[in-house]
Parts: structure tokens; sequence; C-alpha cells
């Protein structure tokens, strides 16, 4: 099955449910006491870790959420064990698992099992493995169980054919809160003169069709989504990444042995086979489940544990680099359709982009204005309908694709029948669609020498009050996610930010500690509104503020609200952009807390932002906004809930950046007090 599977498909499938398999007939448990089960507690600690992450166990409790992946949780095994079944995960014992796992492959070694009922010793390789280890020495009651005749397994691997192992990493995608992050795939090495043909690995959520947005984010949050193995062709992945998503894809090679890279196979074939994963954004993702079962494979070389109690894309990357598993100098890097357009356009100057938009910018190309244009302009147009096409493919139906598309690509081969009549070498078209080495100035941009995730600030702040009182204080900022406008660029797509729990803490001076603003999240996913890429920018936010006037006043808003924004670039070149201008209409819902009482708000806001940089080290950011709102059971204090509430506020920033890591800045904000501070941020 699986090498015509393999050879004919061009993508594994993943199974969420168990076929419907007959059990095979329970063993008299009366009869085999005279096996004696090993105990847990006697296995070496090196042992129990490696059994641990088999069976995805971390934390006292279990990861995947098939229970068919656990002996002592299938309730079709209740009279094939001596063990109790248990009710739920909830219950789960490693303990007894271990003697469940050593009873199975002694008496039931062939049983139908998982969710193509192959044999259990086809389905469980390496714990088979495992337990072999375990007893190897002594006297081995699993010396005769073999796998060598598991037609199945065979066959996926031979298909594989795996000589090696690559991670690659996809940059983030704006539009989609799943994969603002980014994202991480395993490619299985087979063919090194055309790797598109290669497999690759990846865990995914699988989300419905009818999610968009901010419900994404949230169903992602909590774990709404399954996530299951999957199996593809390495090139229907760069369709959708690389081409559709404009993502780059970098890949750097993992070093791996012969041995370790057995293992992983076999541990992807069981989870292939039995389970799936809750798919949690934070620490349940892409690169998670993809480290521990490299962790499993790896298990002689001790890998580290996860840092922190959440795990993002890019920490796989630098956790097998600091671990010396990648090199760097063999990294690859594919970029995106839009950006390999982007060089070729912005490379034109201003009298190029001047012809480009004259030639194709028509309904129909003039072919008497092709006869003597520069080669590097025909070559903008070439990658300018390469990216459109794809880009068209993803916003767009059926019956109006096929409309769009019958103009675009006459009008795309008008322009290579008039490139192929030009004697300039036209190679350099092609060659950038392919993998290519990282340049010792690209090796600096890498998502490995990114800033971290965590950010811890303090510092001084000087505030003036309603009543016109002046204080001097102190302010502490957490924020465990990820990334806002203010820090170090590099390996991040600009202008984009992702705040996630982020806690300011306020000492007025006064004796008073305060909690002064609470962020769920704040998401910023902008833009540039541009004839190749009209895109909205979009944000939303859900912020609780803590506000002390005569009466304390605690406001709670959220907001979602899509804008315009547009690139301010220097030189008419891509590479030197200098900021970032959006502008936004966002709908309200709030609610205000005072004296016991609470108002129910709803209005808008309109918000202006901007950005600039300097220099590479030098930030500036600014916000203007105005905000409309009104009670729907009124105001008791018209005079003070009004005034908060209807309001008009602006902050500005100032960031220089000493390191990735390691900030000083300076912030101004006014409303109906002004407030200024300085303070050090610091990564870790």
């Amino acid at each position: 099955m699986w090498a015509d599977f393999l050879g004919a498909s061009e993508n594994i499938q993943p199974i969420s449910q168990p076929i419907s398999q007959p059990i095979a007939q329970p063993i008299a448990l009366q009869n085999t006491q005279s096996f004696n089960v090993h105990p847990y507690s006697q296995l070496p600690k090196n042992m129990q870790k490696e059994l641990q992450l088999l069976y995805h166990y971390r934390g006292n409790q279990t990861r995947a959420d098939d229970k068919i992946f656990y002996f002592t949780l299938n309730e079709q095994l209740q009279n094939h064990i001596p063990e109790k079944i248990d009710s739920d995960f909830y219950h789960f014992s490693l303990e007894k698992e271990y003697r469940a796992l050593q009873w199975m492959f002694k008496y039931h070694p062939d049983m139908p099992y998982g969710k193509f009922g192959y044999p259990l010793k086809c389905v469980f390789p390496e714990r088979l493995n495992f337990l072999k280890k375990v007893f190897q020495g002594i006297s081995n009651p699993y010396a005769e169980i073999s796998v060598l005749h598991c037609q199945s397994l065979n066959d996926f691997k031979n298909g594989l054919n795996a000589k090696g192992l690559s991670v690659v990493f996809s940059s983030s995608y704006p539009n989609n809160p799943s994969s603002m992050f980014g994202h991480t795939l395993l490619r299985i090495v087979s063919n090194e003169k055309s790797p598109m043909l290669d497999y690759v690995v990846a865990f995914s959520a699988w989300q419905d069709v009818n999610d968009r947005g901010f419900l994404q984010a949230v169903k992602g949050l909590v774990g709404g989504y399954k996530g299951l193995i999957e199996i593809a062709k390495y090139y229907q992945k760069i369709n959708e990444y690389n081409y559709i998503e404009s993502r780059d894809l970098t890949e750097y090679p993992i070093k791996i042995s012969k041995d370790e890279l057995d293992r992983f196979i076999n541990h992807i074939w069981e989870i292939y086979q039995t389970t799936h994963f809750d798919y949690y954004f934070l620490d349940e993702n892409c690169s998670s489940l993809l480290y521990q079962v490299l962790r499993y494979a790896m298990i002689d070389k001790n890998l580290m544990d996860e840092k922190r109690i959440y795990f993002l894309p890019q920490e796989l990357v630098e956790l097998l680099y600091e671990q010396d598993l990648l090199d760097d100098t063999k990294a690859t890097l594919r970029e995106s359709l839009k950006k390999i357009f982007l060089h070729s356009y912005f490379n034109l100057g201003s009298d190029g982009q001047k012809k480009f938009h004259d030639i194709y910018g028509a309904s129909e190309i003039d072919e008497a204005k092709l006869q003597n244009i520069e080669s590097n302009i025909l070559d903008a147009g070439i990658h300018f309908y390469q990216y459109q096409r794809r880009r068209k493919k993803s916003l767009i139906d059926k019956m109006q694709l096929i409309k769009v598309l019958s103009n675009e690509n006459k009008k795309y081969q008008q322009i290579l029948m008039a490139r192929s009549r030009q004697t300039q070498n036209s190679q350099s078209i092609n060659a950038n669609l392919e993998f290519q080495d990282v340049t010792s100035n690209q090796k600096k941009d890498l998502i490995h020498h990114a800033h971290l995730p965590n950010e811890f600030s303090f510092g001084t702040i000087y505030n003036q009050k309603i009543s016109n009182t002046n204080h001097l204080g102190a302010y502490f900022q957490f924020k465990p996610v990820l990334h806002s406008f203010l820090d170090d660029q590099v390996g991040y797509i600009p202008y984009q930010k992702f705040d996630l729990f982020r806690t300011e803490v306020m000492y007025d001076g006064l004796s008073n500690l305060e909690l002064k603003k609470f962020t769920f999240v704040d998401l910023r996913s902008q833009h540039d509104f541009s004839f190749y890429d009209p895109e909205l920018s979009w944000i939303a936010e859900f912020t609780l503020e803590n506000h002390k006037f005569s009466r304390p006043l605690i406001w709670t808003e959220f907001s979602l609200g899509y804008g315009l924004g547009s690139l301010w670039n220097v030189d008419n070149t891509a590479n030197q952009s200098l900021g970032f201008f959006s502008f936004y209409i966002l709908p309200i819902i709030a609610n205000a807390h005072r004296d016991q009482k609470n108002y129910q708000i709803y209005g808008g806001k309109l918000l202006f932002s901007a950005n600039w940089n300097f220099t590479e080290k030098m930030i500036a950011y600014l916000e203007l906004q105005r905000r409309f709102t009104n009670s729907l059971n009124g105001y008791d204090d018209v005079n003070q809930i009004e005034t908060a509430l209807d309001r008009f506020e602006s902050h500005f920033s100032l960031s220089y950046n000493f390191t990735k890591d390691l900030s000083l800045q300076l912030r101004f904000e006014r409303w109906m007090y002004s407030e200024l501070s300085v303070g050090i941020h610091v990564k870790y």
C-alpha cells in the first residue's frame, strides 16, 4: 500500500479517526503469571527519560490526545492486559503503561492495531526497540520479535528514502494570526539534485475554513484545533508558503546520524498511525512537537529541554543551533515571489519604474513598447506576473480566476517572448526561484539571530496628574511574547507587532504601587497598500487599564478593525524603507467600572500610527488616536466618565537598541495628564 501511495500520491493526508479492526482473542490472563514484568522504578534515569519522550509524557501529563496511543487508555484492550484501563487522560500512569507495554509485545505483537490495522509490532517499531534495549544482555523475551517483514512500514520508509534531515523555517505570514510567529518543517533529504521532490514532515493545525482573523487566534490559544502530522511533497509546501503566502524559506541541514534518522522516521510513523495532538499556538505547535521527536531520536545527545512555558517556531532553529546541530554556513534561502519582484522593481530606479507602469499598467500591453525596452524592466514584469498569478489564485473563486488569469497569461506570454528575443542572459530569472546559498549579508538576518521573546523593562516616570500635581515614580513592565515596533528587526518582517499578556506596573512616588495596564493581546498586521499587493492592514486589541482620577476607574476595552498602510521609501529602494504610516478605523466594545458600578460602552476610534527607522539601531514610533464612545446605561458622573472615554491620546516612543536584546527607550504620553518615562528594556 505505502509503496504505491508514496509513489503515486503527492502527499500523505492525516487520518484523524481509527478504522474499525477486529481485536485478537484475549490471552487467558490466569495462564500468564509466569511472565515477570519489569518495574518502571528499576529503569535507569536515562531510560525513564527515553520512555517519557517516546510517550510524549511531560510535566506528569500526557500530550498525545488519542487514547489508542496508550495501551492503558484503550478500552478495547480491557481483556488483553492485566492493568485496569483508565477512563481518562488525567488518570494516566506511565508506570502502568510500561507494564502494559511489556505485556502487549509479549503476548499480542501481531494484534491488528492503530488507524490502519497493521500488526502491533509494525505500528510501534520504536516501542519494540525500547524493550529490546531494556533487556539487552539478559534473557530477552522480545529477541525473536522482528519488524523486518512489516511490509507497510518497509514501504513507507523505502518511499521516503531518507538520507538526511534538514529544518526549514518559513517566515511569518501576517494575514493569519496562527502564522505570525513563522512556521517550521523538517525536510527528509532524499534527492540532493531535486530537493523539491523530497518529502517534508509538518505538524499543523487543521483549521475550519470559515475561521478568520481573531477567531483563529482565540481558538489557537485555547487548543481549539486538532494538530496532525502531515507528510507532503516539498514542492507543495513551496507553492503554499513561498508562492501563495509570499514567505521566505530558509533551510538548515541537521547533523544527524543514520541510526538517529531511522529512529526519527520510526517515531513519526508511530504518531501518524495512532494519534493527534491538540494544537496550541504557544506551546504545542508546529515546532514543539517536531523538537520533541528529535529529542527522542537523538536521545544519546541529551538535547536540552524547552526553555519556556511556550515554544515559538524560531526556537526550534535556535535550540538546534545552540547545541551545534545546525551549520548555518550551509544554510540556503529561497526568497518569496513578492520579495523577488520588489528587488527587481525598486532596482529599476525612478525612470525605470515609470516605464514599468506605462507598459504594465494598461489593460493590454502595446507590443511596440516591448521592442526596445530594457531587459531589467522585462525581468521585473516577469516577476510581477509570476507573483500576481499566485496571489490571485488564493484570493478569488475559480470562475473569476479563469477570466483574470486568461488576460494576465496573455500579458505574461508577451513579456516572455520579448525577453527571449533579447541577447542578454535571462538565466537569472529562473535562478531567483531556486534555493540560493545564504550570503554574508543575509546571514546576519537569519531567524536564529533574532532577539529573544521575553522582555522585562524598568525605569523612571514623571507624571503630571489632572490636579497639576507632579510626581516622580518608577515603572516595571513584563512582556512574555514577542515583538513590537521598537524591537530589533533582524529575523522579523518589519512593522508587525505581536504583544501578549503585557503587564505594566507603576509606582507613583506616593507609596502607591498599582497595575497601570494589562494587555491580553495586541496584534498589528501592517501591509503596504500598493499596486502589487492592495492588502488592508488590521489590528486587534484587548486591554485592561487602571486609571486614577479623583476616584479609580477600571477600563476594559476590546477593539478590532482594518486600515490602510503605506511604506515611506528612500531613494526608491526596497531595502531603505525609512518608515511606515497607517490609519485605522476600529469599533470599540468596552466596560468602565467605578464605585461598584459598571458602564457598558460602545463606539469607535480613529488611530494613526507612524514608524521611523532613523538607523538600524534607532527606531521611533508615534501613535495618535481619538475615541468616540457612548454608554448603554448612562453616566452618573458625566464630567469624569465622559472626559475619560471620549478623549484624544498621543504616544511617542524612541528606542536605541544597543544589541538585539538590550535597548534604552524614551516614552511620552499625553491624555488627561502627561507622562514621560525613560527605561531599560532587556530581552531574555
